[in-house]
């Protein structure tokens, strides 16, 4: 028996759950990435752990410079893909997705749970992006005041990532670095 959602049971993925899983299938196998999930995930989960292969594929690519011509520049056409992609989809939230793709970066960077500092610099790159990812999951449509307080919470991890920043300054300095 089948509720309104679709889903016999919370283990089995819903009709449109199983059109996505078999597209985020071929896309692995397209990038000739592992297409396997773990087998105690969620429907809802083996998507994210897909999207977290395909990310992964994606962004490797695009740091490897000899895909590219000598000079050729990647972010215009990236930003002209993504943008069409947007047009298509039907749900498009780039400011929401670029948030959720920021907070995996930020676990992969400085692992969630780790409560002290890896290095200054590593610290400071993890503040900055959490408090991008921040920024834009706050204006993705919050009323003002919660607007406020999720920007005032912003601030706070730039603050930090500035002070990670100038401690890492500081330490390649003391070692022999640039002092500019």
């Amino acid at each position: 028996m089948t509720d309104s959602t679709d889903r016999p049971n919370p283990g089995e993925p819903t009709n449109g759950q199983r059109v996505i899983l078999e597209g985020l299938h071929r896309a692995c196998r397209a990038v000739l990435m592992q297409d396997e999930p773990p087998g105690d995930l969620t429907p809802g989960a083996q998507i994210a752990w897909f999207t977290g292969v395909l990310s992964a594929a994606i962004d490797t690519l695009a740091a490897r410079p000899d895909l590219y011509a000598p000079a050729e520049l990647y972010s215009p056409p990236t930003v002209r893909g993504y943008g069409q992609a947007l047009s298509v989809l039907f749900h498009a939230r780039p400011r929401s997705g670029i948030a959720y793709r920021l907070s995996t970066y930020c676990n992969i960077v400085h692992p969630a749970g780790l409560n002290v500092s890896v290095d200054p610099a590593t610290s400071a790159i993890h503040q900055a992006m959490k408090a991008a990812a921040m920024m834009l999951h706050a204006t993705t449509g919050s009323d003002p005041r919660t607007l406020a307080e999720e920007l005032r919470d912003a601030r706070r991890s730039l603050i930090s990532a500035v002070a990670y920043l100038a401690e890492a300054i500081r330490a390649a300095t003391a070692h022999g670095g640039d002092r500019t």
